[in-house]
């Protein structure tokens, strides 16, 4: 039997994509969300962000089968952040769909509280992520998790 749902917070955020192309690596998974977001900006790696109006040949004519890497950085809308807080995103997706994403308060002070939610999931039709989420912390009192689903839209304010 399912339990009650207790709450449903709408989560608006930002998310830009970056791709990795050859003969470039991709970044280690272990890099931190702060030491992943410079290293993917500073665009040592190899890493081009995604233009949507470049959907036919992605980034300076390449193709998507030749993408080795898609990492995702994002944060909260202005809106959404005075209301629910303010979170910054750093994800990737694999070539399957699958893809694993985090969620870490952009206060310091708020991250004991709520700490890093770990988001697990698939792309669905090129627009939608769905899958489940649970948070780092995990004590033999209370386990958070929960399901999600995020809409890809290009209307960003």
């Amino acid at each position: 039997m399912l339990g009650k749902f207790s709450c449903l917070k709408p989560m608006q955020c930002a998310i830009t994509e970056y791709l990795c192309f050859s003969p470039y690596l991709p970044i280690p998974s272990s890099y931190s969300l702060d030491l992943l977001e410079s290293a993917v900006k500073s665009g040592g790696f190899g890493y081009a962000k995604y233009a949507a109006a470049a959907d036919e040949g992605i980034s300076a004519g390449r193709l998507p089968s030749e993408v080795i890497d898609v990492i995702f950085l994002g944060e909260t809308l202005p809106d959404h952040e005075q209301a629910f807080g303010g979170f910054k995103f750093s994800g990737r997706i694999r070539a399957d769909g699958y893809m694993i994403m985090c969620r870490e308060p952009k206060n310091y002070a708020d991250r004991e509280g709520l700490g890093t939610w770990i988001f697990e999931g698939h792309l669905r039709y090129g627009v939608a992520l769905v899958g489940q989420w649970r948070t780092s912390i995990s004590t033999a009192t209370y386990d958070l998790r929960g399901i999600f689903s995020l809409h890809k839209t290009s209307d960003v304010r």
